[in-house]
């Protein structure tokens, strides 16, 4: 029975490809992993630790300009209030620059642990995804060489030598070769020779006999 074994071109690239898809698989899994534990700590940590350090700045910025309001309007001359105009709005840009840093503190720790939470549930399918170019496709690979290997020596042994490759091509070619030419080699051996001088018999030559000349 034929196994239609026709090209193994394909297995091979098949292989190939698989071949470059693990490799570039866990190069991508391993730039990606660390770029979300970098942002993710970035988020958690630096940026968070950014905006505390701004509350306290700000909680300073905010006893320093409600202190200049009270100086000013200790100033007083006489029954004339002081126009502290300045520092009032001083005082009101600084409770808001706190008020801004204080939002962008509960905003962090609220999407920090949003971020979190999607980071593992990346990991977890990471994981799933790393398993598979570790396992299942290094064993593809092992059964698509076996399968190129059994292949190979499938056509290794169907594939006729040069002369049986004639033969099957075009059988019974050179026996018919054969024939042609024995037959030519026994025409020209049956026939008489003619170049040695040899004396030649009248009546096989076709001349009438002496007496009948007569």
């Amino acid at each position: 029975m034929s196994a239609g074994v026709h090209s193994i071109a394909a297995l091979e690239d098949l292989k190939a490809s698989l071949t470059t898809f693990e490799t570039e698989g866990k190069e991508s899994l391993s730039v990606i992993g660390m770029d979300v534990r970098r942002g993710l700590e970035w988020f958690t940590h630096d940026l968070l630790k950014y905006w505390q350090t701004a509350v306290r700045k700000r909680e300073d910025e905010v006893n320093n300009a409600r202190a200049d309001l009270e100086r000013c309007r200790m100033q007083k001359f006489g029954d004339r209030t002081p126009d502290c105009t300045d520092q009032k709005v001083a005082l009101k840009k600084a409770q808001a620059r706190l008020e801004e840093a204080q939002q962008k503190v509960q905003a962090v720790k609220k999407w920090s642990r949003v971020l979190e939470e999607e980071a593992e549930e990346y990991r977890a399918q990471a994981q799933q995804l790393e398993s598979i170019f570790s396992g299942e496709l290094p064993k593809a690979n092992a059964e698509l060489a076996r399968m190129l290997t059994a292949l190979e020596g499938y056509i290794g042994v169907r594939a006729p030598s040069g002369g049986s490759e004639f033969s099957m091509a075009n059988p019974g070619s050179r026996g018919q070769e054969s024939g042609v030419g024995g037959q030519g080699t026994e025409t020209a051996a049956s026939e008489p020779s003619r170049a040695e001088g040899a004396p030649v018999d009248e009546g096989l030559a076709g001349s009438p006999p002496a007496a009948e000349r007569a």
